[in-house]
């Protein structure tokens, strides 16, 4: 699901494993993107790396550490 929230910042929703994700990227300073997630009871993280060039990046990018929670938190990654 696709929601615009304004002019420089997505939000989206997954699911994973059975876990709601929501994923937000924001549009930071000289048109680099930045995001963060949080995932439905277990909490929320921010991008500590650097800024990528796209907003698909950015979401691809919080997606895939979003998993990454996820198989950690469920103890078995080959769910």
């Amino acid at each position: 699901m696709l929601r615009w929230t304004g002019f420089r910042e997505t939000a989206m929703e997954y699911r994973y494993k059975g876990r709601e994700i929501s994923i937000q990227a924001l549009k930071a300073a000289e048109g680099q993107w930045n995001w963060s997630f949080s995932i439905r009871g277990h909490g929320h993280r921010h991008n500590a790396g650097a800024l990528l060039t796209s907003e698909g990046d950015a979401i691809d990018a919080a997606y895939a550490a979003a998993k990454h929670e996820i198989d950690d938190i469920s103890g078995d990654a080959n769910d």
